[in-house]
């Protein structure tokens, strides 16, 4: 009974040694410096499939209204010709635009796989440096003091002004 009683008194004092800070995971991915130069990495990438796709939806939309314009003159042969042309092309711009989606889905995952290394690395090596005992994502707490909240040191060493 002693014993246990010794171990609840020595709880408090060991506790107060305990240093805990948080941070707030998708504020890191959202505002680190590195996100935005990956996002304007990504943008530039594929901006020539998206100037492609929408040169191709450019030439649907006037293929549509010319055949719109013209169908009522047109002969029968010649305008199921153009639908027939119309419908090709829309199912080629669907399946390229699919496509240009699915790489571009891919690449965005790879670059944020990268970026949340980075953070990571980034609050191992702060808590280190400031002797945290133990760091925690904000989304797993249900209280915590604003103070334990080092969300903008991260973002500091990240490099964000």
């Amino acid at each position: 009974m002693l014993s246990l009683a010794l171990s609840l008194v020595a709880i408090p004092a060991s506790a107060s040694d305990f240093k805990i800070g948080y941070v707030n995971a998708t504020r890191l991915i959202k505002e680190a410096p590195q996100a935005l130069a990956a996002s304007k990495k990504l943008e530039k990438e594929f901006a020539p499939r998206k100037k492609k796709l929408d040169a191709s939806r450019a030439k649907i939309k006037k293929l549509e209204a010319d055949l719109e314009k013209n169908a009522l003159v047109m002969k029968e042969d010649a305008r199921a010709k153009k639908e027939k042309e119309l419908i090709n092309l829309q199912r080629e711009w669907k399946r390229e635009r699919a496509e240009v989606q699915e790489d571009y889905n891919v690449r965005r995952n790879e670059e944020i796989a990268k970026l949340e290394q980075e953070v990571y690395k980034a609050i191992v090596k702060h808590g280190e440096e400031n002797k945290y005992d133990l760091v925690v994502r904000s989304d797993l707490i249900l209280y915590a003091n604003q103070k334990s909240d080092i969300t903008d040191a991260i973002l500091k060493r990240l490099g964000k002004k």
